[in-house]
């Protein structure tokens, strides 16, 4: 195939070497305050206290002096079977347990937190932790599901979902005709070389060739 020596570069080729696909997980931060892509119970948004220290930027947030559940959910389709890790962003008061979770329903990993309140820790302000979940496998055609969950008293936070493939499987492509592919909502098409193409292109307007979309590869035939 005119393409192999061209995926062997691009891909990563051992576990020492990663690729970020947070693109592929909808309002992977709470920047825009809109709970779009994920199923939410109890979560909110509030500011003053981010983890990058800018009193504007808003985090997913929620507080009760009663015991309570909070709860995110998303989907995730299309990725690259590989191995895959997880983080957030967390803190939370020392009466809340969180839970950190992905799951294919084959597989599944979650990384527990309990929070020490506004201490400072691992070199970000305001208590906040960056917490990441083991490696779990994703194969071809598998749906992943992130969540996150806190039970308690008082209050949590969390930002900045992140998504790594830390395993890719060197032979995993997605190969399509222009007309079975259509943009979804923050997707981005970038070059074999990481320029951005043109991130309002009509499936029409790609040309043949090798496109990396939101963390997927694919041929465009």
């Amino acid at each position: 195939d005119e393409y192999d020596d061209i995926l062997m570069s691009v891909w990563p080729q051992n576990a020492d070497e990663t690729r970020d696909a947070s693109g592929m997980i909808i309002n992977p931060q709470a920047t825009a305050q809109r709970k779009d892509g994920w199923t939410m119970q109890n979560v909110d948004f509030s500011k003053g206290e981010a983890y990058d220290g800018d009193a504007s930027n808003p985090y997913f947030n929620n507080w009760s002096a009663s015991s309570y559940t909070s709860s995110m959910k998303q989907t995730i389709s299309g990725l690259p079977a590989g191995q895959y890790t997880l983080s957030a962003i967390l803190r939370s008061s020392s009466t809340m347990s969180m839970t950190l979770s992905a799951s294919t329903g084959a597989d599944s990993q979650q990384a527990k937190f309990t929070g020490t309140g506004t201490t400072a820790s691992a070199g970000l302000p305001m208590g906040w932790k960056k917490v990441t979940t083991p490696a779990l496998s994703v194969g071809k055609g598998d749906i992943l599901t992130i969540s996150l969950t806190a039970s308690g008293t008082s209050w949590w936070s969390a930002d900045n979902f992140q998504l790594t493939l830390v395993e890719p499987d060197p032979t995993g492509i997605r190969t399509m005709d222009s007309g079975q592919w259509t943009m979804d909502y923050g997707q981005s098409i970038y070059n074999l070389a990481g320029q951005m193409v043109n991130n309002t292109l009509s499936n029409s307007k790609l040309k043949r060739g090798i496109y990396i979309i939101n963390g997927k590869k694919m041929v465009m035939r």
